[in-house]
């Protein structure tokens, strides 16, 4: 059997000198009954399967309170990670409400202005010019594929029929209302790689309706 003093067993453990000396005082009535021998010259002497064993022991409550810790550490940043996605959730909805407040307050402003204007000086073929640049310049609509069922629209005209903002509407398609997701129908866009179109068909705008309805989002838009 191999023998170590109270520096060596002391090392093989990772704590000091002194708690070696003092489980030793414990003795057998001690938590880790540990005993030792002197030599010849007065050195101790610790059994080293003694060691060993409390060795075993230490790594197994180590190991628990790593555990604990873990656990501890994994439920608070599952609830930071909540708070933080019903903060951006919030933060997103007060931006869409803001771009529709501008929205209205730019088209109150055009409005304004439409009304102070003088009469165009243009002739029939600068109009013409300028409506064909326009349509140009603007955004397309997205064509309904023939193979939907009658009645189906793109979500941007469902976003206009029902007199919300498209990325009000885009919001709630992307996060869901109250944990409750809007059924859409997608498909990839046919030219711009990785975006998406977004259809409703006749059921599914009703739905849509309806769920806005009922938690009051279409209030949000002022229904203008």
């Amino acid at each position: 059997m191999r023998y170590l003093n109270a520096s060596q067993a002391a090392k093989r453990l990772g704590v000091a000198d002194k708690t070696i000396r003092r489980w030793l005082q414990e003795g057998e009535k001690g938590k880790w009954k540990l005993t030792a021998m002197r030599t010849s010259s007065n050195q101790l002497a610790i059994p080293e399967s003694d060691i060993d064993r409390i060795q075993r022991a230490l790594e197994q409550e180590r190991s628990q309170f790593v555990t604990a810790d873990q656990r501890r550490d994994n439920r608070d940043t599952s609830r930071h990670g909540e708070a933080l996605e019903a903060r951006i959730e919030d933060l997103e909805q007060e931006v869409a409400t803001l771009k529709a407040r501008v929205a209205a307050l730019e088209q109150e402003k055009l409005t304004v202005q439409g009304k102070r204007k003088p009469v165009s000086t243009l002739g029939t073929s600068d109009t013409d010019q300028i409506q064909r640049a326009q349509k140009h310049t603007g955004e397309r609509k997205s064509e309904v594929p023939a193979r939907f069922p009658p009645g189906t629209l793109p979500a941007t005209d469902f976003a206009t029929k029902i007199g919300m903002k498209y990325d009000h509407f885009k919001n709630f398609i992307k996060r869901g209302i109250s944990g409750q997701r809007l059924d859409i129908t997608e498909i990839p866009h046919p030219t711009r790689s990785g975006y998406t179109q977004y259809f409703l068909t006749s059921e599914q705008q009703e739905a849509a309706y309806t769920l806005l309805r009922q938690y009051g989002k279409l209030l949000d838009e002022g229904q203008e």
